[in-house]
């Protein structure tokens, strides 16, 4: 082991003088390149989430808890028939107490309806609705017209 260094050597083992600190426009370009990659790399989660969640909305991934209604849903509703008749296509139209305007959407079937028959409609599982009439226990699919 070597007990001293030599003259020529003695530099090369002292400690080195601390080199300045960045100045403060490196940092900033620093801070501004850091804060820029952050920012796209956020961006790029958030656009694939907006790709991915498109048309997400009408996919009932709740499993059986699809089918209760959301907060503020209205799923059914309750009233009287107030007119109905046939349409040129040979589909049933029914005129609500309410005002609504209802049509058969399925294969035209006979149905007993009758001017003051108290009927639900309630929304289906797949987005549709069905017209349940009270008085014959029968149902058939149906659109709003109005």
């Amino acid at each position: 082991a070597i007990a001293e260094f030599s003259p020529e050597a003695r530099p090369a083992s002292d400690p080195r003088p601390k080199e300045p600190a960045r100045i403060p426009a490196e940092e900033a370009v620093v801070a501004a390149a850091a804060a820029k990659a952050k920012a796209e790399a956020d961006a790029v989660p958030a656009a694939e989430a907006r790709r991915n969640a498109f048309g997400a909305e009408t996919v009932a991934s709740r499993g059986a808890a699809r089918f209760e209604p959301g907060p503020g849903e209205v799923r059914t509703i309750e009233s009287t028939i107030s007119e109905t008749f046939k349409n040129s296509t040979g589909f049933s139209v029914f005129l609500l107490e309410n005002g609504q305007l209802w049509r058969e959407v399925d294969i035209p079937t006979p149905i007993n309806a009758r001017v003051g028959d108290k009927v639900i409609v309630e929304k289906t599982a797949l987005g549709g609705y069905k017209l349940n009439f009270v008085r014959i226990n029968r149902a058939i699919l149906v659109k709003r017209l109005k």
